[in-house]
């Protein structure tokens, strides 16, 4: 609908005529309601047009080139011409004028011969939704199946049942890409049918299925396995059964309405998808088929790969259950009595506290820490996430004091800091569980002096503050040091008596600093901080009644300044989203149909992709995800060129569309070889990079299987700033796949072992080598999160060192054996229950030959004891 000017369009109701006003215009007057019907052709029906009348009169104008006897194409344009109608005056009254006028006008509109979309364009006009002029985006997503009628769904349904010719036609069928044939899958003289396996290749850590276009019998194979093959060299010849010219598009068509697959049909528009749906009882499709659609078999619960990959699935879910139950015991069982005898809860016993009844709480980063700080330091020590309290979103950072008494870790420093980044990313209030004894004082040189340590919590509260975002503290325990300054801070705050307590030197200090001995409470305790100091502004008996004042205190923050209603109804996907398990490969080498993933994962499995003919590998597309408009950018191969053209043309125009971004990451990399660093692949990579870099929408990042080598970067790795990067159990991470690296490292050993004239590793040797390889990137590739990095020039960076071997010696003395991954020094620690110490030579027992030159010392935990000791650390010279 156009008001006064053609430069914008509007969607009414309006309060004030005044509002309407588009770039460079004044406010203007509402002089009435114009509405222009596109009629494009439609599949199916003849090629040349018997008929052709224009309607016309009062408000009515055709702009067409058509004409009786014309032979109009929809594989150029399908556009055929323009009816707009107009009516005068304001309100509801001249809209419905304007909509009946258009009605009758379509009405008396003639083209015979060809399939039009009139149908489609009066059932949207008689539409509820538009009558009232409450149409939305996602109105033809919804009811596009349903507006054409029943009348020209009983038309589409006897096209579909008419027979279809064919014919027998020899064709060629090629490789999609440069790689390596793991296996011929057919034999000369085969019966194939359409859709099945034909070859099956491996490139870049992926395998590519090639399977048959179309059912017939194989001539001729010339794929041979461990063969590598061209971009476009044959594979397989196929004596084919084809459609006749000219009835592709009915054979597709019945193809589908006997079919039980999941289809994503190409649109006659340039560019444009949408879904179909095959189930056992027909299709629902939401847009007209060519003959460009691609089939996705609906998977069949009975088959025993589909079994197999269910009860692989199923099993690595619960190995991530058991490992949360042992992170959700906090610093141990011992630990956690101690806690609860003094009257305090665990902080997701907290957090479910404060939340809404009966609300999910989604927890961020729980196995933070993994296997750090002797494996005790469970979720980093902090639990943080987001949850409703009075319905509003709020983000919770809570200390867990069963972990060396709540103190910060590195890694509970990141975590903090991260959770500060989310709530500022997403504009939500944050709320501070506090009990904490401040920086662990055996790491500080890595908590305390950097950029991103400890002083940034407080830096991100005061910006946090200044953009009005607000900050509420529950002191629950000791809240000691620097980490006094977190309720200070904050716009309101709580503290328990007795248990709670604000003081940045706690009595050890003051005594050792002044001599005066005072108690924690008539230090910083509740009752001198709300009568005394002020700094604290609600006195609680105890720690539910603190939830519960703090829970209060959020019923009076102010609405959230982000979307809080979804643009549409949310609906469940329709295929069930528990088939994933069925559905992804055990292993991540093997190739994974992506949309098979996003069908059970948007709302009504409804997907509107963009350019699906070009750029494969990539699959691009509009969806809904619990009403929320989103652009989904997800892997579907290796990167080409193309395909990375595609993403970033996808990236920008969801950027200038102001739509979120999903990325869906099972990337091995962008292609490699001659062809293709000659074809620019670096340059159309690097337009990849920089769209998604730049593109200022949220992004989250959802890792399915693999995220390897620069592709993490093109498909929004956590470098590259997402608002959420979620990793399923099976996902892995790294510059390279484990085989990969194992191969290169192999390739480079074997040529210096050449060099120094020394001879090749045995097949034993070469098994010995790769295995730790392998099993080193197994374990690190499941870490999506950074750790942090420790300077080489400080005595802390042999904190890498890795114990190799540890031996009993006499008594009570061990001898561990090290090797640091930083330095090429050996270490040895000896211990005689009462002291460690490490000495750092050429061999692990005998001084280096080489002279040292003495760094800056620090303290260090002995890797077998846990004991801190003073450690000089030498670099050769």
């Amino acid at each position: 609908m156009f008001h006064g000017f053609a430069s914008s369009v509007w969607r009414t109701p309006y309060q004030q005529p005044s509002d309407i006003a588009g770039p460079g215009h004044a406010a203007s007057t509402l002089r009435g309601f114009a509405i222009q019907a596109r009629v494009s052709l439609a599949p199916g029906g003849g090629s040349e047009v018997s008929a052709y009348s224009e309607p016309s009169g009062e408000g009515v104008r055709v702009d067409a080139a058509l004409y009786a006897g014309g032979k109009p194409s929809m594989h150029y344009d399908p556009l055929v011409g323009k009816l707009i109608c107009y009516a005068p005056g304001e309100g509801d009254e001249a809209f419905q004028a304007c909509r009946e006028r258009t009605i009758s006008a379509l009405d008396s509109y003639v083209i015979d011969g060809v399939n039009t979309n009139k149908p489609v364009l009066r059932g949207i006009l008689r539409h509820p939704e538009f009558i009232k002029n409450e149409v939305l985006l996602s109105f033809m997503a919804r009811h596009g199946p349903t507006l054409a009628g029943s009348a020209d769904a009983a038309t589409s349904s006897s096209q579909a049942s008419k027979p279809v010719s064919l014919k027998r036609q020899e064709l060629s069928v090629s490789s999609p890409l440069e790689a390596t044939v793991v296996q011929s899958c057919v034999q000369e003289g085969q019966e194939v049918e359409e859709g099945q396996l034909l070859v099956l290749l491996s490139a870049m850590k992926l395998e590519t299925e090639v399977r048959s276009p179309h059912a017939g019998k194989v001539l001729k194979v010339s794929a041979v396995a461990n063969k590598t093959v061209s971009a476009g060299e044959d594979l397989v010849v196929l004596d084919a059964l084809v459609p006749e010219d000219g009835e592709g598009a009915a054979a597709e068509t019945a193809a589908m309405a006997s079919t039980s697959r999941v289809r994503l049909v190409g649109s006659a528009m340039a560019d444009a998808t949408s879904v179909w749906y095959g189930k056992e009882d027909g299709v629902k499709p939401c847009q007209g088929p060519t003959s460009s659609s691609i089939r996705l078999p609906a998977p069949r619960h009975n088959d025993e790969a589909f079994m197999k990959r269910t009860a692989h699935h199923t099993a690595l879910l619960d190995q991530l259950n058991e490992r949360l139950q042992v992170v959700y015991g906090g610093g141990g069982e011992q630990s956690v009595e101690q806690h609860h005898a003094r009257g305090k809860a665990l902080p997701r016993e907290r957090i479910k506290a404060v939340l809404d009844p009966g609300t999910d709480f989604l927890e961020f980063s729980a196995l933070a820490a993994n296997d750090l700080y002797d494996g005790m330091a469970h979720s980093a020590g902090i639990v943080t996430g987001v949850g409703l309290v009075h319905g509003k979103e709020v983000l919770f950072v809570a200390n867990d004091a069963t972990v060396k008494g709540g103190t910060y870790y590195p890694m509970t420093v990141s975590k903090h800091l991260r959770a500060q980044q989310i709530a500022m990313e997403n504009n939500l209030p944050c709320v501070y569980l506090v009990d904490s004894g401040g920086a662990y004082l055996p790491l500080q040189d890595e908590v305390f002096p950097g950029r991103l340590h400890f002083g940034r919590i407080f830096y991100n509260q005061a910006q946090m503050s200044r953009r009005g975002l607000p900050q509420i503290s529950a002191v629950l325990g000791s809240c000691t040091a620097g980490g006094a300054y977190v309720p200070a801070m904050s716009d309101e705050n709580i503290i328990v008596k007795g248990n709670g307590t604000i003081f940045l030197g706690g009595p050890p200090l003051v005594k050792a600093s002044t001599g005066e001995v005072v108690t924690a409470e008539e230090l910083g305790g509740a009752d001198v901080h709300t009568s005394k100091s002020g700094v604290a502004d609600h006195y609680a008996e105890n720690e539910p009644q603190a939830l519960a004042i703090c829970r209060e205190v959020l019923a009076h923050v102010g609405e959230p300044t982000h979307p809080k209603h979804p643009e549409v109804e949310p609906e469940a996907p329709l295929f069930d989203p528990k088939d994933l398990l069925g559905i992804i490969p055990e292993d991540n080498s093997k190739a994974l149909e992506v949309r098979e993933i996003i069908t059970r994962i948007v709302d009504g499995s409804r997907f509107h992709e963009f350019k699906h003919r070009f750029g494969t590998t990539l699959v691009c597309g509009f969806a809904h995800i619990h009403g929320y408009p989103v652009g989904i950018v997800a892997n579907n191969g290796i990167l080409f060129g193309e395909s990375a053209q595609k993403g970033a043309h996808f990236v920008q125009l969801c950027g200038q569309r102001r739509i979120p971004l999903l990325f869906l990451q099972n990337i091995t990399g962008f292609m490699v070889g001659k062809a293709y660093e000659n074809g620019g692949i670096a340059r159309d990579g690097a337009k990849m990079v920089n769209a998604v870099a730049c593109v200022d929408v949220p992004k989250i990042t959802v890792i399915i299987a693999g995220s390897h080598g620069a592709g993490n970067y093109g498909m929004c790795g956590r470098a590259f700033d997402p608002r959420f990067l979620f990793m399923w159990p099976n996902a892995r991470i790294g510059v390279m796949g484990g085989s990969q690296a194992a191969e290169v490292l192999t390739t480079v050993k074997q040529a210096q072992l050449k060099r120094q004239g020394k001879p090749e590793m045995t097949e034993q040797q070469l098994q010995d080598f790769k295995q730790p390889i392998l099993d080193k990137y197994e374990t690190e590739g499941a870490f999506a999160a950074e750790r942090p990095v420790k300077s080489p020039l400080v005595a802390s960076a042999c904190s890498a060192c890795e114990v190799k071997e540890c031996t009993e010696l006499e008594g009570s003395t061990r001898r561990c054996a090290a090797l640091c991954r930083r330095f090429p020094l050996r270490a040895v620690c000896d211990r005689t229950g009462q002291s460690c110490v490490r000495k750092f030579g050429g061999n692990g027992s005998e001084p280096a030959s080489k002279p040292f030159a003495m760094l800056p010392f620090s303290f260090l935990p002995c890797p077998w004891t846990g004991l801190r000791v003073e450690l000089r650390v030498a670099s050769v010279s």
